[in-house]
């Protein structure tokens, strides 16, 4: 159910009448990514089905057969609000996760932990190759101890 009415609370006789119309809403959009989704695709649902209402204008526009104009417009209209629903929801998810972050600087990275491709990794240690034979140059902590014949540390 759509509600319009707007939220209004009175008073009579001293007794505070709260709005029956529009309950406390006081998520964020990031708190509720579900919710979002849903009205995400509610939304693109409507729009998608107001623009291919004007399949025959489309159709003129496009110098297209209006047959082939419908065809393609049922698929957009059937796939395209459960993909933007997904995406809203990642994207949510992603806000949730990062509070201080905002819709346009959330970082790839940060995406991609909502989506749960990235995980905490440990940096990786750079290695860079020899000119001489072709073997990676290790940092001289960790380089391997060469010992000559005798059992001497050679060095």
């Amino acid at each position: 159910m759509i509600r319009l009415f707007p939220a209004a609370e009175f008073r009579v006789f001293g007794y505070l009448v709260p709005s029956p119309f529009l309950p406390a809403v006081d998520a964020r959009v990031r708190d509720r990514p579900g919710r979002t989704a849903v009205g995400v695709w509610a939304v693109a649902q409507t729009g998608l089905l107001l623009f291919a209402a004007s399949d025959d204008l489309i159709a003129r526009w496009l110098k297209a057969p209006v047959e082939d104009v419908i065809a393609v417009l049922r698929i957009v209209v059937l796939a395209g609000p459960p993909v933007i629903a997904a995406v809203a929801y990642v994207l949510a998810r992603a806000l949730r996760a990062h509070p201080e972050s905002r819709l346009m600087t959330l970082e790839p990275r940060q995406v991609g932990e909502a989506l749960g491709l990235s995980r905490a990794r440990p940096p990786r240690r750079r290695v860079r190759e020899s000119v001489v034979g072709g073997r990676p140059d290790v940092p001289s902590e960790d380089a391997p101890q060469v010992v000559d014949a005798g059992g001497r540390h050679a060095g």
